[in-house]
């Protein structure tokens, strides 16, 4: 933050810098005409030169629009210099944020490997142990998995196999296998009326969708998640479908309705507040719903007014 305050002091007075040697050379210009004007009218019968009959208007307008063009090339440099420094701002949250995320799972490993390798420890505590370590595995098991298929999906490398599905089933055995993760506590309502479309679906990729929209809506939940799912068809086109799920958790700003979907960005909220994660997960949803010719949407009415995410699609 304090390096970006100097640039901006920096861009400043260049801004400033260019407009007085703008203003300057212009005002030289001016004067310079006016003084050999003024000469020749003193000494009208001595031969002069033609030059001070010339009108200085047109060098004053190529160094206005000289000047004009040094300061366009200033602030698109300094635009490009400062979306690079957010770039690598965010890229180095990021490393951080994910060395930690990858380091606290290694460290469980390590500790239960030494405890189970205690003669004194004994069974009951041995399976706990044991339950533990394999968690801390799948973390850091699906912790790399994002990783690497984040680096596949950008590049395009993932090698999609699509399926044709009804909508209510797909949703129904993607929704059912990972509501779990709303946890016991969780409420949970439905409305509307299912499609009877067909969808296309890569199985792997459905799975991203539900894993990180419910795993998100528990993580960002203020207490016991209370979720309203509500889906439809839209009226002028039948084939075109919808699901949005409404928490009531945390929310966020109406100006990151977009953000929050990009590669890395974790909303203001979710550092306040301590709350796990890579910044990957929207991200992944995002390129695995497009990859199924799906879209998908964010709103929020601000920080602790819950959220919105709505899929849409068109059946087959």
């Amino acid at each position: 933050m304090k390096q970006k305050g100097i640039w901006i002091l920096l861009f400043a007075g260049l801004v400033v810098l260019l407009g007085v040697l703008g203003t300057y050379w212009n005002v030289l210009l001016v004067e310079d005409y006016f003084q050999k004007l003024e000469m020749a009218k003193r000494f009208e019968n001595l031969n002069f030169s033609s030059s001070w009959k010339e009108s200085p208007w047109s060098s004053v307008a190529w160094g206005s629009v000289g000047f004009i063009a040094a300061l366009t090339a200033v602030i698109l440099f300094f635009v490009r210099l400062l979306k690079e420094m957010k770039l690598n701002q965010i890229q180095r949250d990021f490393l951080a944020q994910v060395t930690h995320e990858l380091k606290s799972p290694l460290a469980t490993l390590e500790l239960t490997s030494t405890l189970l390798q205690d003669e004194t420890v004994t069974q009951e505590e041995a399976n706990q142990f044991w339950k533990l370590h394999h968690e801390e595995l799948q973390r850091l098991k699906r912790e790399v998995s994002d990783l690497l298929l984040s680096s596949q999906l950008e590049s395009q490398k993932w090698k999609i196999k699509l399926q044709t599905q009804k909508l209510k089933e797909w949703f129904q055995e993607y929704f059912n296998k990972y509501q779990y993760l709303l946890g016991d506590q969780a409420q949970v309502k439905f409305e509307g009326s299912w499609s009877s479309a067909l969808i296309s679906m890569d199985s792997r990729l459905s799975d991203l969708i539900f894993q990180n929209l419910l795993g998100n809506i528990k993580k960002f939940s203020q207490g016991s998640p209370e979720l309203t799912i509500r889906y439809g068809v839209s009226i002028h086109k039948k084939k075109k479908w919808w699901i949005e799920f409404e928490d009531r958790g945390l929310g966020f700003s109406p100006r990151e309705c977009k953000k929050i979907f990009g590669r890395f960005y974790r909303s203001v909220h979710s550092f306040q507040r301590a709350v796990p994660g890579n910044g990957l997960g929207l991200f992944l949803t995002k390129r695995a719903c497009l990859a199924q010719q799906m879209k998908i949407s964010a709103r929020s009415d601000g920080p602790f007014k819950g959220a919105v995410f709505r899929i849409e699609g068109r059946g087959v």
